[in-house]
This record gives C-alpha cells, structure tokens and sequence, in this order.
C-alpha cells in the first residue's frame, strides 16, 4: 500500500511584471493527481479570488473555475503536464502594471 502525504494550504506568492509569466508550482504527478487551487491577484488597491480544480488523468490535466469574487484581471492561468511527471502552473499578467499574486494549493 502507498500512502501519500497531502498538501494542505501551501503558500507561493510572486509578483508578475506587465506582460511576463511566472511558474507558481511543479508538482510531482507521481505523489498527487488532484488539485485545489485559490488564486488571489491584488494590483492598485483592487483585488479578486478565482478557485480552479485540477485533476490528472490519462496524461492531461484537467482544470474547472468554479467560483470568482471580486475584480477580473487580465491574466492567463496555465495548468498542465510538463515532462511526463509534473504539473505546472503559470501565470502570464496581460495588464499594464504589476500584479501580486499569491496562490494556496491543496492536493487531495
């Protein structure tokens, strides 16, 4: 039997440049397959929240937004499978100033 530890509220917090992208995570497919994921974004006093689910499965990550609060940056999010064995998630700031994003993890 393989017991594998969870993550539970891991932090990262970065701030991403005018038109940059910045690796959040790197993840070890072999341990986690689930994901849980809180995105909150802060630039110029205004803020917002977006929750994605993430899960791996057949060689793809599968991701779903299923809740938003607050203000809509202009950011992409990219979740997916790099190297065969890790998942990666990335965030490209779209808008004309910096952003700081902090993003909790949990795995299941």
């Amino acid at each position: 039997m393989i017991v594998l530890k969870r993550i539970d509220a891991k932090l990262v917090e970065k701030i991403v440049q005018p038109g940059q992208t910045e690796e959040f995570f790197n993840i070890d497919l072999y341990r986690y397959d689930s994901f849980d994921w809180e995105i909150k974004i802060l630039s110029g006093g205004l803020k917002g929240t977006t929750k994605i689910a993430s899960l791996y499965n057949d060689n793809i990550i599968e991701s779903t937004k299923y809740a938003f609060l607050g203000e809509r940056f202009d950011t992409d999010t990219n979740i997916y499978v790099s190297g065969g064995n890790r998942c990666k998630l990335e965030i490209t700031n779209n808008e004309a100033s910096a952003i700081r994003c902090t993003i909790r993890l949990k795995t299941f």
